[in-house]
C-alpha cells in the first residue's frame, strides 16, 4: 500500500519540478524581497520587520494562487492522457491513488515552506519563521486538498478553479462575513436565519484567519496555544476532507 501511495507522489513531486512550479515560486520570492525594498522605505521604524510582513502577505497569498492552479492542471492533464485511468487499470485502489496525490501535493507544500523560510530568517526572528512557515505547509496543504477534491468531482477546470478559490475566500474571510451580520441593525427572523446559516457553513470549514499570520513575523507574538490551534484544526479537517474526497472517488465512473 505505502509504496504505492509514495511512487504516485513521487511522480506528483517531479511533475511540479518538470512544470517549473519550483522557478515560478522563486520567482515570486524574489518580486516579493524587491517589493517589500521598495514599500519598507516609507516605513519609518522598524524596516526590518515591515519587510517580513509585506513579504510574508504576499507570499501567503501567491503560494496557495500557485497550489491552487498546479493541482487543477496537473489532475486535468491526467484525466486528459487518461494517466488516472491507466492507475485504476493495474488495480492500484481509489484511495491510494488519492493519498499518493495529496501526498506529492503536500511535499510540494512543505517545499515551498522551506524555501520561504530561508529568506525570511534574514528579517525575522526564527522561531517565528518556523512557526509561520509551519502554519503556511498546513494551510497550502488543505488548499491542495480541496482543489483535488474539486478537480475530481467537477472535471472542469474553470469550475474547479472558481470553487477553490471560492472556498479559500470563504475560510480566510468567514469572521469578518459573520461580524458583519451582528449588532443591532442586523436584527429580524432572515437576519438570523442567515447568521445560522453562515455560523454552520463556518463550522465544517477551518478558520484560515488563524493560520500564516504575518504578524508574528513583526511582534513575534506566536504562542504554543496559536501553533497547537491550527494544528489541531489541520489534522482535524485534513481528516474530514481525505474521506469526503475519497468517498466521492469510489462512487465515481472513471
Amino acid at each position: 500500500m505505502f509504496s504505492s501511495i509514495l511512487t504516485i507522489a513521487r511522480y506528483s513531486l517531479l511533475e511540479a519540478v518538470r512544470g517549473k512550479i519550483i522557478w515560478i515560486v522563486t520567482a515570486l520570492l524574489i518580486l516579493s524581497v524587491l517589493l517589500a525594498m521598495f514599500i519598507s522605505q516609507t516605513a519609518l521604524t522598524e524596516t526590518r520587520e515591515s519587510q517580513a510582513v509585506l513579504m510574508a502577505g504576499f507570499l501567503r497569498l501567491t503560494s496557495v494562487l500557485v497550489m491552487i492552479f498546479f493541482v487543477v492542471s496537473s489532475m486535468a492533464r491526467d484525466f486528459q492522457d487518461k494517466s488516472i485511468e491507466l492507475l485504476f487499470a493495474i488495480s492500484i485502489p481509489r484511495y491510494q491513488v488519492f493519498l499518493g496525490k495529496f501526498a506529492g501535493y503536500s511535499l510540494l507544500a512543505l517545499t515551498i515552506g522551506m524555501l520561504y523560510a530561508t529568506i525570511l530568517f534574514f528579517y525575522a526572528e526564527a522561531a517565528a519563521v518556523l512557526i509561520w512557515s509551519l502554519s503556511l505547509y498546513c494551510e497550502l496543504c488543505i488548499v491542495a486538498l480541496l482543489s483535488l477534491i474539486f478537480i475530481l468531482s467537477l472535471e472542469n477546470v474553470a469550475l474547479s478553479l472558481m470553487a477553490s478559490i471560492g472556498i479559500y475566500s470563504l475560510m480566510r474571510f468567514m469572521p469578518a462575513i459573520q461580524s458583519m451580520g451582528e449588532g443591532p441593525l442586523q436584527e429580524g427572523v432572515f437576519n438570523q436565519l442567515i447568521n445560522g446559516l453562515l455560523d454552520l457553513i463556518g463550522f465544517f470549514l477551518p478558520r484560515l484567519d488563524h493560520f500564516a499570520q504575518s504578524g508574528w513575523l513583526q511582534s513575534a507574538s506566536a504562542s504554543g496555544v496559536d501553533v497547537l490551534s491550527f494544528m489541531i484544526e489541520f489534522m482535524l479537517f485534513v481528516i474530514l476532507f481525505a474521506a469526503v474526497g475519497i468517498i466521492d472517488l469510489k462512487r465515481k465512473a472513471i
